[in-house]
C-alpha cells in the first residue's frame, strides 16, 4: 500500500518539469507511443552496499492531434471557446493512470482584472480528467504549452473563465471526471501549438522501493485558433 507524505514534493515538481523539457513536448514530437528506459547502476558487491539497485524507470510518451469546430460560448462562460475533439489520452506513471481530455481552447483568453504583460496574451486550454490507482500526496503533475517553438509554464489567472486555478495536480485527486481550464501567458504574436502534461508517481521514503515509481506524459497537438 502506498502512503502519503508531502516531503520531497519540490524535488518531484522539478522532476516533472524536467520531464516536460526532455523532449516530450517539443514541436517535433512524433506520433504514437515511445518508451525510454533508464538503465539502473549495477549492484555493488561490497558488504557496505548490498542493497539491489532500484528497477529501471520507463517514460511513456504519447501524442495525439485534436480537431476543432466553430467557436461558441458554452453555458456559464463569458467568451467563445473553440471546441476540440479526439483529445482523450491516458497517462500511465507507475501504479496510477490519468485519463485526460482536451475539450477546447480560448485564444486569446479575455479577463476583466488580470492581464498579461505588455506584448503578451493569455491563452486557456480546457480539459477534463480523472485518475485510477493508488495516488500519494507527493505525486506531481505539471503542464506546459508550446507556442512558437518554445514551452511556457502554467499561469494562474485571477478572474474570467480560467479563474479556478485549475492545474494538472487537481486531476490527481479526481476519482470522477473533473473539468477546468489551464491558463498560459505567451507572446501576442504566438500561436498555441501543443499542450504537454507530465505525471510523476513516487514511493515515499522509508518504504521498500522508495523513490520515483514511474513517469509518463502526453502531448496534444492543438488546432490553429
Amino acid at each position: 500500500m502506498r502512503h502519503g507524505r508531502t516531503r520531497g514534493t519540490l524535488a518531484l515538481i522539478t522532476a516533472a518539469t524536467a520531464l516536460l523539457a526532455s523532449g516530450c513536448g517539443g514541436s517535433g514530437a512524433s506520433t504514437g507511443a515511445a518508451a525510454v528506459t533508464t538503465t539502473p547502476p549495477a549492484t555493488s558487491t561490497t558488504k557496505a552496499a548490498t542493497t539491489p539497485a532500484p528497477a529501471a524507470t520507463s517514460v511513456v510518451t504519447k501524442t495525439t492531434t485534436v480537431t476543432a469546430s466553430a467557436p461558441k460560448v458554452p453555458p456559464g462562460y463569458s467568451q467563445p471557446v473553440t471546441p476540440v475533439s479526439g483529445g482523450q489520452q491516458a497517462i500511465t506513471a507507475g501504479p496510477i493512470a490519468v485519463t485526460l481530455t482536451v475539450t477546447g481552447v480560448s485564444n486569446p483568453l479575455k479577463t476583466q482584472v488580470d492581464s498579461a504583460q505588455r506584448g503578451n496574451k493569455l491563452v486557456g486550454v480546457f480539459v477534463k480528467g480523472y485518475v485510477r490507482g493508488k495516488t500519494d500526496p507527493a505525486d506531481v503533475a505539471a503542464a506546459s504549452l508550446t507556442a512558437g517553438g518554445r514551452q511556457y509554464p502554467v499561469r494562474i489567472i485571477a478572474d474570467g473563465d480560467c479563474s479556478t486555478a485549475f492545474v494538472p495536480n487537481v486531476i490527481l485527486s479526481a476519482r470522477k471526471p473533473t473539468a477546468g481550464c489551464i491558463a498560459f501567458e505567451i507572446p501576442q504574436s504566438a500561436t498555441p501549438q501543443q499542450l504537454t502534461v507530465g505525471v510523476v508517481a513516487v514511493q515515499p521514503k522509508g518504504q521498500k522501493g522508495a523513490g520515483i515509481e514511474g513517469k509518463g506524459s502526453a502531448t496534444w497537438r492543438l488546432p490553429s485558433t
